[in-house]
């Protein structure tokens, strides 16, 4: 439970983590979003959080006031009288809380929060009063215990009450069983037919699996790495750190393996492939295997030729089958196995590869791997094995850079219950949120980018109770409940008629026997 929950917009994150190291300095427990652990729902994450913190700190701006997230959550410490509003800048405050005192850190220096503000000293003086105060405890008086009743109405009224809660039993058990019926969700199989611009799995199964599937590209750039290494035939260096005159090939000697690191991660360093005859394919990515629990995003904007994949989780590593001649372009990555020194901001080389091992190793950060893959001509490519791939959850959401969940869907697409033909199938548009975290026995079957459509085609199987659709402000649970599925099921419909019969026939026969026992005494 943290001492603060802070509220604010994806654009004041600087601020706000300021904000939060200095108040852990001053003793007390800080929670904001940039905690959420990868592949946890955000919203439940979120809800919980803002239930255990015991205050909540609120950044209004010109950017957060806008913000539905921030509204909600200051909602939340309004309703519970512990919220502590402060402004970062001077911003008309939403409607509602314009006659709460706020505190004003307009020019408190987040980078140095040691320096006095007095707008931040009134923040925390007045979190203390709140957190560090004390007050008497409250107590209650005891009340005398209640007087017995005398046996013969003790014995009556039990009487009375085992005779009710014989009558009464079946009806009971008969409307907990509807109410049941009305409101349980039992898992249900499910298959899914969807065109989206990005799309986040975890990896289901017990093993690493393949999850993509040998990949041509004409060119590809590589990220969040931590080492590339290849064996050239040749290398001449044609900008960079050694040539004195800029795109002038410069041969570098015979070095064997050439080794490529990144600079600081914090500069994006990136490395990109290219074949040396202008559009030609440049090499074949090796499948890529993954081990359960790691995240794969895959992305193809509309009107782009560039896919997107990025994996997260267990360090994974890459192989890509190279063409001979071939371009390869850096940014702040150095040719480790070349004693130059100099600048690698940028640098560029022509290279020539063994055609006995064109071979291109990439080994991902501990985490994080993300490489972007642009398909050559306009033929459909398939991602994934033909076999398919296990998939544990599945999400089809991203988080704007105004730190709101948006729709990765492009067009209406489908949501079906195999097992029920008659129920029909849930329509999703392209402005519904759909997250499934809880998928068993869950299947990616189909996954395609096609550069004349508009993103990528989708189609998983699976089996869940909990189906959300998001829309807008509205939350709606779609998957069926077990009384819809008695109603689309003629023979699941007679066979619970027959139990509830039996149980109120048992219940009646019970009865009917203790009044007889009862008699025969």
């Amino acid at each position: 439970m943290a001492d603060i929950f802070v509220s604010y917009a994806s654009g004041d994150r600087p601020a706000a983590q300021a904000l939060a190291a200095a108040l852990e300095d001053r003793g007390w427990s800080v929670w904001w979003d940039r905690k959420i652990p990868i592949g946890t729902e955000f919203d439940p994450e979120l809800e919980r959080q803002l239930g255990l913190a015991r205050s909540i700190v609120v950044l209004w701006s010109p950017r957060s006031v806008k913000s539905k997230w921030v509204k909600d959550e200051t909602g939340e410490g309004l309703s519970r009288h512990n919220l502590f509003p402060a402004m970062l800048e001077p911003v008309t405050l939403p409607f509602g809380y314009r006659r709460i005192q706020t505190a004003d850190l307009s020019g408190w220096p987040g980078t140095d929060p040691a320096q006095s503000h007095p707008g931040f000293e009134r923040l925390v003086s007045s979190l203390h009063a709140y957190l560090d105060g004390s007050s008497g405890a409250a107590t209650v008086a005891e009340e005398p215990a209640p007087r017995s009743p005398p046996p013969l109405r003790s014995y009556w009224r039990r009487s009375i009450g085992f005779r009710l809660a014989a009558l009464a039993l079946p009806a009971i058990v008969i409307g907990a069983a509807g109410l049941a019926a009305i409101l349980w969700r039992p898992a249900v199989r499910i298959e899914a037919d969807l065109l989206v611009e990005q799309l986040k799995w975890q990896v289901g199964g017990d093993r690493k699996v393949p999850v993509l599937d040998g990949l041509a590209f004409s060119s590809l750039r590589v990220e969040d790495f931590r080492r590339a290494s290849f064996t050239p035939r040749q290398l001449a260096l044609t900008e960079g750190p050694a040539t004195r005159e800029p795109r002038r090939p410069h041969p570098l000697p015979t070095m064997g393996e050439a080794v490529f690191v990144p600079d600081d991660p914090q500069l994006h360093p990136s490395l990109t492939i290219e074949s040396a005859t202008p559009g030609a394919a440049t090499g074949t990515m090796d499948p890529l295997r993954a081990a359960p629990g790691n995240w794969i995003r895959l992305a193809r904007r509309p009107g782009r030729p560039e896919l997107t994949i990025g994996i997260e989780g267990e360090s994974v590593s890459a192989v890509v089958n190279l063409t001979p001649a071939l371009r390869l372009a850096t940014q702040y990555v150095a040719l480790a196995s070349f004693p130059a020194t100099g600048d690698w901001t940028q640098a560029s080389y022509l290279v020539q590869m063994h055609e006995t091992d064109p071979s291109f190793r990439i080994e991902a950060r501990p985490t994080l791997l993300t490489l972007v893959v642009t398909q050559p001509g306009s033929s459909t490519l398939e991602l994934i094995p033909k076999s398919g791939t296990p998939a544990a959850a599945v999400d089809l959401t991203e988080l704007s850079s105004e730190g709101d969940f948006e729709s990765t869907l492009v067009a209406e697409g489908t949501l079906g219950f195999p097992d029920f033909p008659s129920i029909d199938p849930i329509r999703l548009l392209s402005t519904h949120l759909l997250a499934l975290h809880e998928l068993q026995d869950g299947f990616i079957t189909h996954l395609t980018s096609d550069p004349a459509s508009a993103g990528l085609r989708l189609r998983f199987v699976g089996k869940t109770g909990r189906i959300r659709v998001k829309d807008g402000a509205q939350t709606r649970e779609v998957a069926p409940t077990l009384l819809t599925r008695i109603r689309a099921n003629a023979e699941l419909g007679f066979l619970t008629a027959m139990v509830l019969w039996a149980l109120s026939a048992a219940m009646t026969v019970y009865k009917a026997i203790r009044e007889l026992s009862g008699r025969g005494a």
